[in-house]
C-alpha cells in the first residue's frame, strides 16, 4: 500500500500541532501545512518527512503524546494557593502574601491558623499552613537521612515515626517549600527587564534513561524551572523504551573535554547525526536501563514540556535569551515552545559551549565567527577569564558582534551543570524503591534545599544572589514559620 504525505503527517491535537520545517533559516521555518512538505520512502522507519525548501529531515512527533505530557507536567508543579477558594472570583488566583490589599484577617481557628476574608466576595478560608510546625525537626532529619541514602524503614526507624507518617511529612514538606518558592518568585516573573536563562539535562548515570532537565537564571544561578521524566499511567506513545540489561557501548560523555572546542563541537554534531532519532540521546546504538519504579517518558518530551511552561512563566519579560547544551534535543524544545516570540524577535535561542582552557587559534580581543558543522551553524568565540567560549545564534533577531559578544561574556551553562550534578547524585541517593511520586517529591524538596539554603558564590545562596533573601536560610526554617514569606 503506497502512503502519501497526508497519511503520516500529524494532525493537530487539542490546538498543539509541533511538526514543521525547524530550519531556522528556511521558508517552511514553523509553517505545519502538510501540502509544504514531500513523503520519505521507508517512513514508518525512519519516521521523518522532507521539507524541499531546504533539504531538511524534520522528526515526526506525536501531538497527543506531547498534550499528554503538558498535562502531566501540570499536575507535578501544580500548587496549592492560599488564596480565595470561590472559583468564580477575581482574586482565586491572587495569593495572601503576595496580595494582601485583597484580603483582611478574620480570627483564628481553635488549632491557631489563621482566617481570611475575601475583600471581593467575603469567602472566609483558612490559611493552612499558618500554624507552627511542630514537626520541623523531624522533617529536617527526613531530608538529611535521604541525602546520605538510609532509606525510609531506617529513617522510620530511627524516628520512631511510620511510613504513613512518613509520607505524610513529605508531602507537607513539598507544599509549603512549593509556596515559599511561588510567594518569593511572584516578583521576579512579573519583572518585565529581559532574562538570561541556561538549561541543560543530564542522564543519572549511563545507560540509564532516567534524566533530570533544569533552567538556571544567569547570573545568579538561581532554578527556575526543572523537571523528571519519571511518570506513571501515561500512554505507550508517550514512553522511552528500555530494558533491564545494562551495557557500556556506545556511551557518549557530554562534559567538556580538554580538546580544541571547534573541533569538540564539531564532533558532537556527528554525534547527533549518527542517532536513529536526532530528537533522543539514547537513539544512538546503547541499550537503556531504568531501574526505578513506574516509567521514562521520551526525553523530548520532558524537554518540549518544560521549555513550554518556562516559556509561560517569563510570560512578563520584555525578552528572553535561552542558552542551552549543545544537542537538538533541547533546541528544538524551545524551537516548539517559543516559535512566536522567536520569530518575532522577541526572544534569542543559544547553543552555548565553553572549553577547559584557553585557546589559541584566533583573535582574543575580539568576537571571532566560525561556520561549523553539517547545517553551518554560525558561532561566535571569545576568550574570557582563561577559557574559550562559543555560543551559536540559532533564532531571534539580528545581533550585532558586540551585543553576542556581551552575552558570550555574561552567560554560562556552570550553575545549571552543577545543579543537574547534585541532583543526580541526590537523585541516586534515594534508591530504586521509591515510586514515581515520591521521586519527584524529594526533587521538589531538594530544589529548594538548592536554591534557598546552599551557599554557592561568595558565600551567599542563589536565592539572595536573586534577591529573594539576604541571608542563607535552613530547612528548618524554611518548614517551620511565616517569617520566611
Amino acid at each position: 500500500m503506497v502512503q502519501d504525505i497526508n497519511q503520516v503527517f500529524p494532525n493537530p491535537f487539542k490546538g498543539i500541532q509541533v511538526n514543521y520545517c525547524v530550519s531556522t533559516g528556511c521558508e517552511n521555518f514553523g509553517r505545519s501545512d502538510v501540502s509544504l512538505y514531500q513523503l520519505v520512502p521507508n517512513n514508518k522507519a525512519l519516521n521523518i518527512y522532507f521539507c524541499p525548501k531546504c533539504g531538511a529531515y524534520p522528526q515526526i512527533i506525536n501531538n497527543r503524546a506531547v498534550y499528554e505530557t503538558i498535562e502531566h507536567q501540570k499536575r507535578y508543579h501544580a500548587l496549592s494557593l492560599t488564596a480565595c477558594p470561590k472559583i468564580e472570583c477575581e482574586s482565586h488566583q491572587r495569593a495572601v502574601h503576595i496580595h494582601p490589599e485583597d484580603y483582611r484577617s478574620f480570627g483564628k481557628t481553635n488549632s491557631q491558623k489563621q482566617r481570611y476574608q475575601c475583600r471581593s466576595c467575603s469567602t472566609v478560608f483558612t490559611d493552612q499552613l499558618s500554624y507552627v510546625n511542630t514537626h520541623s525537626e523531624t522533617q529536617n532529619a527526613m531530608f538529611y537521612g535521604m541525602v546520605y541514602s538510609f532509606g525510609v524503614r531506617n529513617i522510620c526507624q530511627k524516628l520512631g515515626i511510620t511510613a504513613k507518617t512518613f509520607y505524610k511529612h513529605q508531602r507537607a514538606m513539598v507544599e509549603r517549600l512549593k509556596y515559599i518558592a511561588h510567594v518569593k518568585e511572584d516578583a521576579f516573573f512579573r519583572q518585565t527587564e529581559e532574562v538570561h536563562l541556561a538549561t541543560g539535562y543530564q542522564f543519572i548515570g549511563k545507560n540509564q534513561g532516567t534524566m533530570l532537565v533544569a533552567t538556571a537564571h544567569n547570573p545568579s544561578g538561581y532554578i527556575v524551572a526543572f523537571d523528571s521524566n519519571i511518570i506513571t499511567q501515561m500512554s505507550e506513545e508517550c514512553l522511552l523504551e528500555t530494558s533491564t540489561i545494562q551495557t557500556l557501548n556506545h556511551y557518549v560523555d557530554m562534559k567538556e573535554t580538554d580538546i580544541d572546542l571547534l573541533a569538540d563541537i564539531t564532533a558532537q554534531y556527528e554525534r547527533i547525526m549518527a542517532r536513529s532519532n536526532y530528537l533522543d540521546p539514547t537513539s544512538d546504538g546503547r541499550t537503556v536501563q531504568h531501574s526505578h519504579k513506574g516509567e521514562v517518558m521520551q526525553p523530548y518530551l520532558t524537554c518540549f514540556s518544560h521549555a513550554l511552561m518556562l516559556r509561560k512563566r517569563m510570560n512578563h519579560k520584555s525578552r528572553r535569551y535561552y542558552f542551552v547544551q549543545q544537542d537538538t534535543l533541547l533546541r528544538n524544545a524551545y524551537l516548539n515552545a517559543s516559535l512566536e516570540e522567536l520569530v518575532s524577535g522577541e526572544d534569542h535561542l543559544f547553543y552555548y559551549r565553553e572549553s577547559a582552557r584557553e585557546m589559541t587559534w584566533f583573535d582574543r580581543e575580539a568576537l571571532n565567527i566560525r561556520q561549523v558543522g553539517w547545517w553551518q551553524d554560525k558561532w561566535g568565540f571569545i576568550s574570557n577569564q582563561g577559557k574559550t567560549k562559543g555560543a551559536c545564534h540559532i533564532k531571534g533577531p539580528h545581533l550585532p558582534r558586540e551585543t553576542w559578544q556581551s552575552l558570550l561574556e555574561q552567560n554560562s551553562l556552570e550553575s545549571v551543570e552543577h545543579y543537574l550534578a547534585s541532583a543526580s547524585d541526590f537523585f541516586r541517593s534515594l534508591g530504586t524503591t521509591l515510586n514515581e511520586q515520591s521521586i519527584n517529591d524529594w526533587l521538589h524538596i531538594y530544589t529548594g534545599y538548592y536554591n534557598f539554603c546552599w551557599p554557592h558564590r561568595n558565600g551567599k545562596t542563589p536565592a539572595q544572589l536573586l534577591g529573594l533573601f539576604e541571608r542563607p536560610m535552613t530547612l528548618g526554617e524554611l518548614l517551620n514559620g511565616y517569617e520566611c514569606y
